[in-house]
């Protein structure tokens, strides 16, 4: 739609990415959709030529399975693997592109893993 999207291969952890996409005058890329999320796979390919483990902008580290976009818009997202993210625990926020079988879906990692990242700004 009306966003502009850029991919950082720095290798960092959750929050230092979002703050770093804060001081780009954005936040952490969102999927809300199918469309949105199959789009941002294809964007990252496109940048890194392959489908690389990247942080986007979901997180439950303030509370767990309460889900929040970064962005602050409401929370979406139906590409999880295996059928959604984990009940409970230290997988706080979400990477996209995690390879199961021929799919690439987002899983919930541990927020201080350090994986490439997709800033987005109105």
């Amino acid at each position: 739609r009306s966003r502009c999207f850029r991919y950082f291969s720095y290798s960092y952890t959750w929050a230092q990415a979002e703050n770093y996409c804060r001081a780009q005058g954005g936040n952490l890329a969102t999927a809300p959709t199918n469309s949105e999320y199959d789009w941002l796979r294809s964007f990252i390919y496109s940048q890194a030529n392959t489908y690389r483990l990247s942080w986007i902008g979901g997180s439950d580290s303030q509370q767990d399975r309460i889900w929040f976009w970064s962005d602050g818009s409401r929370f979406q997202f139906n590409d999880w693997c295996n059928s959604g993210p984990p009940s409970s625990g230290t997988y706080n926020c979400l990477a996209v592109n995690y390879p199961i079988s021929s799919c690439y879906c987002g899983i919930a990692r541990p927020c201080n893993y350090r994986y490439p990242f997709v800033c987005a700004k109105n």
